[in-house]
C-alpha cells in the first residue's frame, strides 16, 4: 500500500485585526420616558484573513465577536454575538467581476 503526499502552500496577502470598545447611552429626564433609558457598554473584535492572487482573484475569511451589556439600573440585558464570514471575488477581463458572500451568525 502506497501513499502519496502532496505539498500545499499559500501565502497570506492580508491580515487585519480590529478591536473596538465604547458606550452607547440615552438618558431622559421626563418620567414618561424612563423606561427608554439605556447605557450599553460594547466590546467587539474582528479578525480578517485574505488571500489575493494577482488582480483577478481574492478570497477573504473572517470572525467577529461582539459583547454588549446594558447597565444594571436600566435592565442589565446582555448580548453576545459571533459571526463567521467568507467572501470571494473573481475579476473577468477588465470589465466584469463575480462576487459571492456568506455570513453565518452564531
Amino acid at each position: 500500500m502506497a501513499f502519496e503526499v502532496q505539498a500545499f502552500s499559500f501565502s497570506v496577502s492580508y491580515f487585519k485585526h480590529k478591536c473596538l470598545t465604547g458606550i452607547n447611552a440615552l438618558y431622559t429626564d421626563d418620567v414618561l420616558f424612563d423606561n427608554r433609558n439605556y447605557e450599553i457598554n460594547r466590546n467587539n473584535g474582528e479578525l480578517l484573513l485574505s488571500y489575493i492572487k494577482g488582480t483577478s482573484f481574492r478570497i477573504t475569511t473572517g470572525y467577529k465577536r461582539e459583547h454588549k451589556k446594558n447597565a444594571g439600573i436600566y435592565g442589565g440585558e446582555t448580548s453576545l454575538s459571533n459571526a463567521l464570514t467568507a467572501e470571494t471575488k473573481y475579476n473577468i477581463l477588465q470589465s466584469a467581476s463575480v462576487t459571492g458572500s456568506l455570513l453565518i451568525m452564531v
